[in-house]
């Protein structure tokens, strides 16, 4: 009797803002990751930074990114961002990032998936993510997103987008309409819930009968 409910967008939150000068200057940037902070992502992120130098990248999050060390903490826009920001943060970026938890130490697994793997793509950014077989049931690779397996193939990755922008651009709205039209919103999700619980109902029903 169990349904599989995923992350999801928030359709009011998670759209194409209007960007203004103030906006553009503040979040504008080659490349961007947007989340918390782990062991895992520390040494990606180091890796990536120190291996395309000519790059800008900005991270916005959790304040213990000010105990990272360089260049990370350099990298670190000093704040999480929220709702219509996040948004704008998103879209500022030409590249985002979609980097998994690894999980702490007692979990079973790390992530999979995450909020962003579907709040990226449906604010019209361009999501560069971490290839895992279930990111790859809700985005076409190389049409809707682009997923990375390490460091080497994401920077070569990112090389690769910066240098086609139209490429890029494509791929960022083919995922926006994919997001949108595939049941990927918390409204969809809600719907799925109503419709099980209707459904739960009308067995309960029938067993009394």
């Amino acid at each position: 009797n169990a349904t599989f409910v995923t992350h999801a967008f928030d359709p009011e939150v998670h759209t194409s803002p209007k960007m203004f000068d103030r906006d553009w200057q503040r979040y504008g940037c080659d490349v961007v990751f947007i989340g918390n902070k782990s062991k895992k992502k520390e040494r990606l992120l180091t890796q990536v930074i120190e291996g395309l130098p000519a790059c800008t990248f900005k991270i916005w999050g959790s304040p213990v990114w000010r105990r990272a060390p360089p260049p990370l903490c350099d990298a670190y826009q000093g704040s999480a961002v929220w709702g219509q920001e996040y948004a704008k943060a998103i879209n500022g970026a030409k590249i985002n990032l979609g980097v998994l938890y690894e999980g702490s130490p007692k979990a079973p697994a790390g992530d999979v998936i995450t909020a962003r793997t579907f709040e990226v793509p449906a604010a019209g950014g361009f999501m560069l993510h971490e290839r895992t077989h279930e990111a790859m049931r809700y985005f076409e690779d190389g049409k809707e997103c682009a997923f990375f397996v390490d460091a080497d193939h994401l920077i070569g990755k990112i090389r690769y987008y910066l240098s086609h922008e139209d490429e890029r651009k494509a791929i960022a709205a083919a995922g926006r309409a994919r997001a949108l039209t595939s049941g990927y919103s918390y409204d969809d999700k809600v719907a799925t819930i109503i419709a099980k619980f209707y459904e739960l109902r009308g067995m309960q029903g029938e067993d009394k009968a």
